[in-house]
C-alpha cells in the first residue's frame, strides 16, 4: 500500500399437537441428542407430561456495555450512510476498548465500507477521503466515547483496491493520523 504523506423468539409447540407427543423410538434419538445438547437450552415441561428444549432467553446488552455500544454505532453509521454517502455500504464494524486512555467506556472503532461506484482512482481517492472525514467529524458529534476510528474501504470497481483512513479525537475534533490507499488508486 502506498502511504500519504497526510497523516430468541422461543418456540413453544402446542401440548394437543401431533408433534408434541413423541413415541418410544422419537425419545431413545432425542435422548442421544439431549446429551450433545448446549447448556443455553433448559428443559420445559409441556402439559402431556415430557420436556421440549427450549434456548435460553437472549438478555438485551446496555447501551453502556460494549455489545450495546456496538448496536448504537452501528445504528449510526449506517444512519450517516443512507443519509449522506451515495454507493456506500457496511462490510462490518468493530469495537474496541480504548486502552489507551484511562476514562472508561471509550472505543476504537473499525469501520469496515464498501464504495461501489464507478471512478478513476484520483477521484475516488478524493471521495473516499472526504466521505471518512465527514464520518470522523460526525462522530465527535455524536459518539463522544469513540476516541480513534479507522475508516477502511474496499472499491470492487478498482480491481477492490484499499484504502485505510484513521482520526484520533482531540479537544477541536478529530485529526487524521493516517491516510494509506494501494496502487489500484494511482
Amino acid at each position: 500500500m502506498q502511504k500519504s504523506a497526510e497523516t430468541a423468539d422461543a418456540v413453544e409447540g402446542s401440548a394437543s399437537s401431533p408433534a408434541a407427543e413423541k413415541t418410544p423410538v422419537a425419545e431413545e434419538k432425542t435422548e442421544a441428542a439431549d446429551s450433545k445438547e448446549d447448556s443455553s437450552e433448559s428443559k420445559v415441561p409441556a402439559a402431556n407430561g415430557t420436556t421440549s428444549e427450549q434456548p435460553a432467553a437472549e438478555e438485551t446488552p446496555s447501551p453502556d456495555e460494549p455489545a450495546g455500544k456496538q448496536s448504537v454505532v452501528e445504528k449510526k453509521v449506517q444512519e450517516y450512510i443512507d443519509e449522506n454517502y451515495t454507493h456506500t455500504s457496511i462490510d462490518r464494524i468493530t469495537l474496541n476498548e480504548d486502552l489507551g486512555t484511562e476514562a472508561e467506556g471509550d472505543y476504537i472503532a473499525l469501520v469496515y465500507l464498501i464504495w461501489d461506484q464507478k471512478n478513476s482512482g484520483k477521484t475516488s481517492q478524493q471521495m473516499l477521503d472526504m466521505y471518512s472525514s465527514d464520518m470522523a467529524a460526525r462522530v465527535y458529534d455524536d459518539l463522544p466515547e469513540i476516541q480513534e476510528i479507522a475508516i477502511f474501504w474496499t472499491v470492487p470497481y478498482l480491481n477492490n483496491g484499499q484504502a485505510k483512513i484513521s482520526f484520533e479525537r482531540i479537544d477541536s475534533g478529530m485529526k487524521y493520523t493516517d491516510k494509506v490507499f494501494d496502487s489500484n488508486f494511482n
